[in-house]
């Protein structure tokens, strides 16, 4: 009688040198194995490399040696699945005030709701999840009132401008509100109203709105925001003060001592250009300086005909946000040989950038003179000791505080294309947790999840992944009190 040992795997156990009679009927091991494990014979299922093994077999011939695996498939007597006596209640099938009311006594922040992508709308929710990121421009929003009946009102527009207005305030309303994602149906279908030259469809029998460009669609929304959206007082904050800066801008005619003009121009972006294939952009502020040093054709005032003029801008004011534009699409040209249309083509070149931007080498001498202070003061409380939060906060109730620029933006949102072309692909928002920098949240439409920031290397290199074409800044100062910035400026 040829006996050996096996070893045996039920579940997350594992039992060695379990004895096995080759000679022996399978059903003198089961036993074995049900006084092992509580497992009834008759309800036992064994697995070896060979197969399954069944009653009957002859155990000699499966190639069994000692050490063998064999595994054990079955339920111990008693452990078998049971009617539960309650009704399981699943968190997916609350609503959205009871799922806020448990978050709320567990002290979880829930992640924000998404929205509902309605037929290529993407574009459209990233932009509206940028948007959110910014307290003003909600605050704004919220103080600003529209009456269509009257006519009177913040908005002074079209019966179509008014209703879309509300309805884009309603939406914000009710994202604020919600714990799932929102269908914005009312808000998209007077957006497009508003502006048809977005509403534009494949044609054919299936027609679909088409792809739209994300930054030309932010630009018409602010156009129309800073029109319509004012407070309620002169001295309110407007969307203009969220993302207007002066720009310093001198044109010199390449082919004249004497042609010279210097402007002073209102901005709401800035543009980040990508170089060429011979000389290209690797970094933001590379990119940057490009778009503020630049060659132009415009008619000279001294000749009244065309000249090329050598552009060159300077920052003269900070904005609380900063939006910069990563100019990533360009029209490629239409070709007979390889029968290929005219396109806006994607420029998927790595451009790197950081959670810190420092726009100080772009500004005026006007302006850095400015910067210079709070950029010291900076430099100063890093060498020396620094109050404690508490000790700030008990006396910012008793002295006066300065707020000092440094010229120093930190990211808050990012918007991305994925795709080769404007007319396609797919966007998304991505926005830093406000309470831990180490994490993002990402906005793919009614999906939004939270990843370690680290994880999303958003610098482009590749068409068919996430690509920044637009960056969100927030502008950092630092608070210094009267005897602080008497004390380290000594």
């Amino acid at each position: 009688m040829e006996q050996i040992k096996v070893t045996v795997k039920w579940n997350v156990k594992t039992f060695e040198d379990v004895d096995l009679v080759l000679s022996a009927p399978l059903s003198e091991f089961r036993e074995r194995l049900s006084n092992l494990t509580g497992v009834p014979a008759s309800k036992q299922k064994l697995m070896s490399q060979r197969g399954v093994l069944r009653d009957g077999m002859d155990l000699n011939k499966l190639g069994l040696k000692p050490g063998s695996k064999i595994v054990l498939v079955g339920t111990a007597e008693g452990g078998e699945l049971k009617v539960p006596s309650e009704k399981a209640i699943f968190f997916e099938d609350l609503t959205s005030d009871e799922r806020a009311k448990i978050l709320q006594e567990k002290q979880i922040a829930p992640l924000p709701v998404g929205l509902e992508n309605l037929g290529n709308t993407c574009y459209l929710n990233s932009i509206i999840h940028m948007l959110r990121s910014i307290p003003s421009f909600l605050q704004i929003l919220r103080n600003s009132h529209f009456n269509l009946s009257e006519g009177t009102g913040s908005s002074s527009g079209s019966s179509t401008t008014i209703k879309f207005l509300n309805s884009f305030k309603q939406l914000m309303d009710k994202m604020d509100g919600s714990v799932e994602s929102v269908v914005p149906g009312d808000c998209v279908d007077l957006f497009r109203r508003q502006f048809p030259q977005y509403s534009t469809t494949t044609g054919g029998t299936f027609a679909m709105y088409q792809q739209q460009d994300a930054e030309e669609v932010l630009g018409s929304l602010l156009t129309l925001f800073k029109s319509e959206l004012n407070g309620k007082d002169e001295d309110d904050q407007t969307i203009g003060d969220i993302f207007r800066f002066r720009m310093k801008t001198k044109f010199k005619n390449i082919t004249s001592e004497t042609d010279e003009e210097v402007k002073m121009e209102d901005n709401y972006k800035l543009m980040c250009h990508m170089g060429t294939q011979l000389n290209p952009v690797d970094f933001l502020t590379q990119g940057i300086k490009l778009s503020l040093d630049e060659k132009v054709e415009k008619k000279s005032s001294e000749t009244g005909v065309d000249s090329i003029y050598q552009k060159t801008s300077e920052i003269d004011s900070l904005p609380p946000y900063l939006l910069v534009q990563l100019v990533r699409f360009e029209w490629k040209k239409s070709s007979e040989i390889a029968r290929t249309e005219a396109t806006r083509a994607k420029v998927c070149r790595k451009i790197e950038f950081s959670q810190n931007l420092d726009l100080y080498e772009f500004c005026s001498e006007d302006l850095k003179r400015i910067l210079n202070i709070g950029r010291d003061i900076s430099e100063k409380k890093k060498s020396k000791s620094i109050e404690k939060p508490d000790q700030v906060e008990q006396k910012m109730d008793t002295e006066l505080y300065t707020d000092c620029p440094t010229g120093v933006y930190e990211l808050e949102c990012i918007v991305t294309h994925q795709g080769r072309t404007a007319d396609s692909g797919h966007y998304v928002a991505w926005r830093y947790c406000p309470d831990d920098r180490e994490y993002i949240i990402k906005f793919d439409d009614d999906k939004v999840s939270r990843i370690k920031a680290k994880d999303a290397d958003l610098s482009g290199g590749r068409s068919d992944y996430h690509i920044a074409v637009m960056l969100l800044y927030k502008k950092t100062i630092i608070k210094v009190s009267e005897e602080e910035m008497a004390t380290l400026l000594s």
